[in-house]
């Protein structure tokens, strides 16, 4: 059976100047729930022997989604960016912080 899931969200963005440098402060807030199998096992078999079950970390039901960052743009072409987002369950939990750079010519 597979993981099936549905989200509800909302994002934000509002430009800013800071220290003289065009600013893009990001946000959004959501919720995800999963519909199936949230318990999910892999079966495998080595060509010369018996078959064996991996049980993976469960999945949470129910998630609450959180990502914030900052985009600065360096010059017309050219933006530099911090961000982080997490997913927060009651049985895991998932922290991610992100950089990027994107050049446009």
């Amino acid at each position: 059976m597979d993981t099936t899931y549905t989200t509800l969200g909302m994002r934000a963005s509002r430009n800013l100047e800071l220290g003289g440098v065009v600013t893009v402060l990001r946000g959004s807030l959501g919720w995800q729930h999963a519909f199936g199998d949230v318990d999910p096992t892999s079966t495998a078999r080595f060509e010369t022997g018996d078959s064996f079950t991996v049980s993976n970390t469960p999945i949470d039901e129910d998630v609450a989604l959180i990502e914030a960052g900052l985009d600065f743009q360096l010059d017309n072409g050219a933006t530099i960016g911090i961000g982080y987002s997490g997913q927060f369950g009651s049985q895991a939990e998932e922290n991610g912080v992100n950089a990027k750079m994107r050049v446009q010519f």
